[in-house]
């Protein structure tokens, strides 16, 4: 009796576990999308007591700047990507496998050319082009492009909307309780004018202090983790909402899926790198909604998009994270949509986000009356069904052409959920039979035991 209850649990767990394995398992990439914060650099903000403060960092080339220590860390991720991809990635550079944007600033620039360096050395001697330099130039193109911008740091809608949260309770409040750290910090730092918003300057001082393995003061570190605590308050008042988020990296997230989107549609390309600020950084994190509290991000961060394919010619979208500060080893693992699984089918990756992207950020910062609904572009008259993306011919596919795709992924759904509906069903019956062999064993038992004492 034991051994039939042992054995028909094991045959149930192995039909589960296999179920959900090949479901996870049987997938392959297609593309990767990789968003990097800069590598590590000199404050943006020194004081006049600062023992590191601005003649200290000319040697980098002044405050804002990326540091060596930036430029490694950005360099060596490169070289891991290069290394964890391996059996993905072309060995070489071309221009029609991978393609690299960055916003307008010094420290993501430098970044990005040393990341391309790191994960693109020359692989042949076509690429050589110096006997003594071993790097190949990559082209990086700009964010900010009058053509076709996915970033504006000059947004007034969005500079409108932050003012307001100025004067709401909440910051009111979070103000009042800080008064006297603002006090205190203002006396050690000898800078009178210093306000609460200004607490954040302080902060990032000290975080690139510590990413360029500085001391910190005494009197910044023990007040570090209430300035860290205000920093939070800080980025929550910044990009604590959707509607903030996607006037800072809306359109950003747009150009992202547009190229998942056209990968799907049998692009060449292999890998879309973008560079961007902290700012960017945080907001797609709050437009993604994902399951980690990463308010403090560490120099070098990064998020990649892995569009992966099965058997079936599902599209699916794993998303990894690499969140490590300077001074600890690379690596990167897996974070998880809260709306969404781990392994997220695109259909339903495009049904979240495209509602929280921008597809003009130039028109939409510049009126309050602009209505995101009346845009053109067709990619948000379409709907994926979870399959195979249309060409943008097919956008405007009629709903005969819809109701077909929506019927074929609703099959091959069907076929899933009917297997496990088998695996739940013949789990119910082999209970069913286990508790009617043990009730028979029992009254067995009972009457056998009757007999004898009778």
């Amino acid at each position: 009796m034991n051994n039939l209850i042992f054995f028909t649990i094991r045959f149930i767990l192995l039909c589960l576990l296999s179920r959900l394995s090949n479901q996870q398992i049987n997938t392959n990439i297609i593309h990767i999308t990789i968003v990097n914060f800069h590598g590590s650099r000199a404050p943006l903000w020194s004081y006049p007591t600062d023992p590191y403060g601005e003649s200290y960092w000319a040697r980098y080339g002044g405050l804002g700047q990326i540091t060596p220590r930036g430029l490694l860390q950005s360099y060596n991720f490169g070289q891991y990507i290069k290394n964890y991809y391996s059996s993905y990635l072309s060995p070489s550079y071309s221009p029609q496998r991978a393609f690299a944007i960055s916003v307008d600033s010094d420290p993501a620039l430098v970044s990005t050319n040393a990341f391309l360096a790191g994960m693109f050395p020359p692989s042949n001697s076509d690429q050589l082009w110096s006997p003594t330099v071993s790097w190949f130039p990559i082209p990086v193109h700009p964010a900010e492009s009058i053509y076709n911008p996915i970033v504006n740091r000059n947004c007034p809608k969005y500079n409108e909307k932050v003012k307001e949260s100025l004067n709401s309770e909440t910051y009111l409040e979070a103000e009042l309780k800080y008064m006297n750290l603002v006090a205190n910090i203002s006396g050690y730092t000898a800078s009178p004018s210093l306000t609460f918003v200004n607490l954040s300057n302080v902060f990032d001082n000290a975080m690139s202090k510590l990413s360029s393995n500085l001391p910190l003061e005494l009197w910044l570190s023990e007040h570090l983790k209430n300035l860290t605590l205000v920093n939070e308050k800080l980025i929550e008042l910044n990009y604590g909402s959707v509607e903030k988020s996607r006037l800072v990296s809306g359109a950003f997230l747009l150009d992202i899926i547009k190229n998942i989107r056209d990968k799907m549609n049998g692009t060449q390309q292999e890998v879309q790198i973008y560079s961007c600020l902290d700012s960017h950084f945080i907001s797609l994190i709050k437009l993604l909604n994902l399951n980690t509290s990463l308010t403090n991000v560490p120099f070098g961060s990064s998020l990649i998009f892995e569009l992966r394919k099965d058997s079936n010619d599902l599209h699916y979208i794993n998303i990894m994270l690499k969140s490590n500060n300077a001074t600890e080893p690379v690596s990167i693992n897996p974070v998880k949509m809260n709306e969404c699984d781990q392994l997220c089918n695109f259909g339903n990756f495009f049904d979240i986000l495209i509602r929280r992207t921008v597809s003009n950020i130039t028109e939409e910062c510049l009126s309050n009356n602009f209505d995101p609904s009346m845009t053109t572009d067709s990619i948000y008259n379409t709907n994926f069904y979870s399959t195979p993306c249309p060409t943008i011919d097919e956008m405007n596919m009629t709903n005969t052409n819809e109701d077909l795709i929506k019927d074929k992924d609703k099959k091959i759904m069907e076929l899933n959920s009917m297997e496990i509906s088998l695996i739940i069903a013949v789990s119910i019956l082999s209970l069913i039979v286990i508790a009617l062999l043990i009730s028979f064993g029992l009254y067995a038992y009972k009457n056998k035991v009757f007999k004898v004492s009778f």
